[in-house]
């Protein structure tokens, strides 16, 4: 019998210290990180980005994490791709 999403269960642990922790379902602000170290590492990223960024350099370092995501995810990118394309599709030929 399949499992209902609700049924399952995530189970990660932190990049650093290996601690095993269950993020909240649809929650994408760890980044891998258990609650002390995703702390320290928004903290470090304000420092690094927050305070100094203009709209321009934002964009730039969203841009760039962007690219970084779909350069380690080819096949989700083009499964999603393929979708928006198909979906596009539809609604142009009515």
């Amino acid at each position: 019998m399949r499992k209902f999403y609700k049924d399952i269960k995530v189970i990660k642990s932190c990049l650093i210290c290996g601690a095993v922790f269950r993020p909240p379902r649809g929650d994408d602000n760890h980044h891998g990180f258990c609650i002390k170290h995703r702390s320290l590492y928004w903290r470090s990223w304000y420092e690094k980005y927050g305070k100094k960024l203009d709209r321009k350099k934002y964009k730039e370092a969203q841009d760039r994490a962007w690219k970084n995501w779909v350069e380690k995810h080819k096949e989700r990118r083009r499964a999603q791709a393929l979708a928006s394309y198909h979906r596009r599709k539809k609604f142009k030929s009515t």
